[in-house]
């Protein structure tokens, strides 16, 4: 592939994709969309491109996440895993110290307290979750600012929340 400059790579809805060892030669390439491409597992070529700062995983059911994914994608800010079917948080993501951005929409999961070493997570989105209570990990997230509860009806709001100074509305 000689496309040096290319930043962003949208692949989303392209079903049973395969992509090819040369994509690592897209050096510069920082945005990656995977959207709906029945996946079951990240592709291995996605952990060479270490540049890559956003990565959309959503509407691949039952994905895996590759253990190394911590190792090489060390600039990882932003991860889309909205509905994937997870019923718990995958180990890996909680080695992605650079994520600034998780959405887990639309997944019955239940996070570990161990979520608090996302330590510079601003933004978690948890929409359509069939949350009852916020997880009392979400409440150690110091540099959060936006969370979105969207969708779990009937959800209790702690007033634990009061201790979550940096929240900000969605504009």
């Amino acid at each position: 592939m000689k496309l040096p400059q290319l930043e962003t790579l949208l692949l989303g809805k392209n079903k049973n994709i395969t992509l090819p060892n040369e994509m690592c030669s897209l050096v510069n390439l920082t945005a990656l969309d995977l959207e709906s491409c029945d996946l079951t597992s990240v592709p291995a070529v996605v952990m060479k491109l270490s540049q890559l700062k956003a990565l959309r995983l959503l509407n691949n059911k039952n994905i895996k996440l590759p253990d190394e994914m911590s190792d090489s994608l060390v600039n990882l800010a932003y991860l889309d895993l909205d509905n994937c079917d997870l019923n718990t948080l995958p180990p890996v993501v909680l080695n992605l110290l650079t994520l600034q951005e998780l959405d887990l929409s639309n997944n019955r999961i239940s996070l570990p307290g161990e979520l608090r070493r996302l330590s510079n997570l601003s933004v978690l989105t948890l929409r359509n979750c069939n949350l009852d209570t916020v997880p009392p990990a979400v409440l150690k997230l110091v540099l959060l600012k936006e969370l979105d509860l969207g969708g779990n009806s009937g959800i209790n709001l702690s007033d634990k929340l009061a201790g979550l100074d940096n929240i900000q509305l969605p504009h």
